[in-house]
């Protein structure tokens, strides 16, 4: 099956979830995840943003992911947008908005499969097995204290 052309960078007002779906689906037919053919050095920010997600700081990792977001062009805008998505659902989850949490959660997941078994350095695989077994708990379940983001094997967290 040919590949069909990359998808565009810019959406129309209110059209960046389509947009979303035409580069995961464009994703999947490659057959590669972006994390198994591109190598790349962490930008700016994004140990800040792991950083703020390992003390328990999920608004400020928010932040910081979606700034990474914002200013970031497709395919790699979306393993930021997973990951806005997964803080945002946890900073939920401490407000004791369980299915808003929940919601969001799963929603990263999607995007964050593209992204595994690692990206920028980052053990996603290992995140995403822990965020999947948060979400096996019953509904009001917290989150859990020591859940991380932690290095990929054999990559070395740059600071």
């Amino acid at each position: 099956m040919p590949i069909s052309p990359q998808p565009e960078q810019v959406h129309d007002p209110g059209g960046r979830p389509a947009l979303d779906r035409e580069w995961l689906v464009y994703l999947q037919h490659l057959g590669t995840a972006p994390g198994k053919r591109l190598q790349l050095w962490p930008p700016p920010g994004l140990h800040q943003a792991v950083d703020h997600f390992n003390s328990g700081r999920f608004f400020d990792s928010h932040e910081s992911w979606e700034a990474l977001w914002l200013a970031t062009e497709y395919p790699i805008r979306l393993f930021y947008l997973a990951m806005a998505k997964l803080t945002a659902g946890f900073e939920q989850a401490h407000r004791g908005k369980g299915a808003s949490a929940r919601r969001l959660a799963i929603d990263s997941l999607l995007y964050l499969d593209s992204f595994r078994p690692a990206f920028m350095g980052l053990d996603t695989e290992r995140l995403c097995q822990d965020v999947g077994r948060w979400l096996s708990r019953p509904a009001a379940a917290a989150v859990p204290k020591r859940l991380w983001i932690t290095p990929a094997s054999g990559a070395k967290a740059r600071r």
